[in-house]
């Protein structure tokens, strides 16, 4: 069995230049802490997750802690996240989000989706 044989067509997606505040929205609206970005000619150019919102408002120097009482306070975050809003999703988006074709085998999808 293949990817195509068993892939929703009916994804929402998002423009890479929309900004944070409306890809949050549309994440929360539609369910989903993922959602694919695609180019004016709507082909996918890589994928957004709301975890990568979230590192970018978790200082840099609090990544290495790995305890909870080391996270940034509540204020921090929202500050860092009202700074981002604006901002293009393109900007956050991991250069290195793994893709698959139609083609691909149903098995080798699993393997990219556990790790």
């Amino acid at each position: 069995m293949n990817v195509g044989d068993v892939f929703c067509q009916d994804l929402s997606s998002v423009s890479g230049h929309m900004t944070i505040k409306t890809v949050i929205r549309l994440m929360l609206l539609t369910r989903s802490p993922a959602l694919p970005i695609v180019d004016q000619d709507n082909q996918y150019v890589g994928c957004i997750e709301i975890s990568d919102i979230i590192d970018a408002c978790i200082p840099s120097y609090m990544k290495s802690f790995t305890r909870t009482g080391f996270l940034p306070d509540i204020d921090t975050f929202y500050q860092n996240l009202s700074k981002l809003q604006d901002k293009q999703v393109v900007e956050y988006m991991p250069k290195d989000y793994p893709r698959l074709r139609p083609e691909d085998n149903i098995h080798f999808a699993a393997d990219l989706l556990e790790k």
